[in-house]
């Protein structure tokens, strides 16, 4: 009687712990409620911070464009901003790109995350 018990309160605990990651997996990933947030409209592309994020914000936006002439440039966009929880922020690339994406970490005192975004195919 006592293994059975202790085999049940076993596979409970996992079922909890189980659905607890799952549950705080999806709802709780910063960079993937960004991502979400990325709007193309009238040529500008434009993002938001998520409200439920206050933590540190890294955000590097990067692309290279492409001139017959003068070759290929680095572009940045937005590099002087302060990322702040709840705001948007929108930028207009400038110029023929072949590559345009962001890179994009988040760190606060329960998690830290980063992925990289290719923002080419909303051109």
């Amino acid at each position: 009687m006592t293994k059975r018990f202790s085999l049940s309160c076993l596979l409970i605990c996992f079922a909890f712990l189980f659905i607890g990651c799952s549950f705080t997996k999806s709802a709780a990933d910063p960079i993937e409620q960004l991502e979400k947030s990325i709007l193309c409209e009238n040529g500008a592309i434009s993002f938001q911070i998520p409200d439920d994020f206050s933590g540190e914000w890294s955000i590097l936006i990067y692309g290279r464009t492409e001139d017959p002439e003068a070759g290929g440039m680095s572009a940045h966009y937005l590099q002087d901003e302060t990322w702040s929880a709840g705001q948007r922020y929108s930028f207009t690339p400038e110029g023929n790109h072949s590559e345009l994406g962001m890179s994009v970490s988040y760190k606060d005192s329960r998690q830290s995350c980063e992925k990289d975004i290719d923002l080419l195919p909303l051109l």
